[in-house]
């Protein structure tokens, strides 16, 4: 558990992994294919991720040593000698060359995979350190935590089925997962911008008033909705229906009965808040997609029954949330 420490896990493990599985689950559905080849690929996939994920964790840490004890903020990287940065940053590094290693021979996705690598380097590491050169690092977050993940997810499940990729479905799938990585950089960005103003932290946030990001802010939400409605638009049935409907109730529960606000990506500090679809892609999207592959094929059941154990916790707060409406 130690080691957990060193990856800032709590922060993508959930959020960025299970939209990534999403996906997965999306192309294996609405392309028949079979889970008995594609599902263990599924996983290699986003364990790959993960070790990515980590990378990013571990050099954003290193890179921000100085500036965080300047501004009298903990790091995690701070107690470890250069010996052990280096052979910490090695192991990883080793780990991800495996990884891509085992995508050969599919150079498109092997692309894919390190450019996520090589976005984030440029994201954290001096000279280019883009995080802090305004809107340049957001679009970096959003295209490495997000963009090329997705084109992964996508290129590698079709290569493996021994499938043609659909261009379009797969611009507009990257053009889902950049506007909604877009909104989760942003909402960070804006959430600590008092902060990053207070340590003189450079970040686009910081160089505009959020009551001047508004419109911006929903036309970038309209955007993400619009893509993702195109993706899931063939595959809309009475499930899927049903899992809109309860998601739409669960955000009228959180509203009136907890207080809790719907939010796009700005925030305000004083109140609780709930970002917008973040549920629905965390629960509903996947659980629906699983449950849909299920009734067709007896893996799927199983599939269904491992993403719950290994991600229980959206699963247990939308329930607690319904149940929080029928008490009422």
């Amino acid at each position: 558990m130690r080691a957990l420490k060193f990856t800032r896990h709590n922060e993508w493990y959930e959020p960025k992994l299970i939209p990534l599985l999403g996906v997965g689950y999306l192309v294996i559905y609405l392309n028949g294919y079979p889970l008995e080849v594609t599902a263990f690929r599924l996983l290699f996939l986003i364990f790959s991720i993960m070790v990515g994920a980590i990378f990013v964790s571990v050099i954003n840490d290193v890179c921000d040593i100085e500036q965080d004890v300047a501004a009298g903020k903990s790091n995690r990287m701070e107690k470890l000698s250069r010996g052990q940065i280096a052979m910490l940053l090695i192991g990883i590094i080793g780990l991800g060359f495996c990884c891509g290693y085992y995508l050969y021979p599919d150079k498109l996705s092997m692309l894919f995979y390190a450019m996520s690598w090589i976005i984030f380097t440029l994201y954290s590491v001096p000279p280019f350190r883009f995080k802090e050169r305004g809107i340049l690092g957001v679009f970096c977050d959003a295209s490495g935590a997000h963009l090329f993940p997705t084109l992964l997810i996508i290129s590698n499940l079709t290569f493996i089925a021994g499938d043609r990729l659909d261009l379009q479905w797969t611009a507009v799938a990257a053009g889902w997962a950049f506007f909604y990585g877009l909104r989760g950089i942003l909402w960070h960005q804006f959430y600590d911008r008092d902060n990053d103003i207070v340590a003189k932290f450079s970040t686009f946030a910081t160089g505009i008033e959020p009551a001047n990001f508004k419109l911006a802010e929903r036309g970038i939400f309209l955007i993400e909705l619009l893509c993702f409605s195109y993706l899931v638009h063939t595959i809309i049935n009475v499930w899927f229906i049903i899992a809109i409907v309860l998601y739409l109730l669960l955000m009228i529960i959180k509203k009136r009965v907890k207080g809790i606000d719907p939010v796009i990506i700005i925030t305000q500090k004083d109140r609780p808040f709930s970002i917008l679809m973040h549920d629905f892609y965390l629960v509903f999207f996947p659980l629906t997609l699983l449950w849909s592959i299920s009734l067709s094929t007896t893996y799927g059941w199983i599939l269904l029954a491992i993403h719950v154990v290994i991600f229980p916790r959206p699963v247990y707060r939308v329930a607690k949330g319904l149940v929080a409406w029928v008490k009422v």
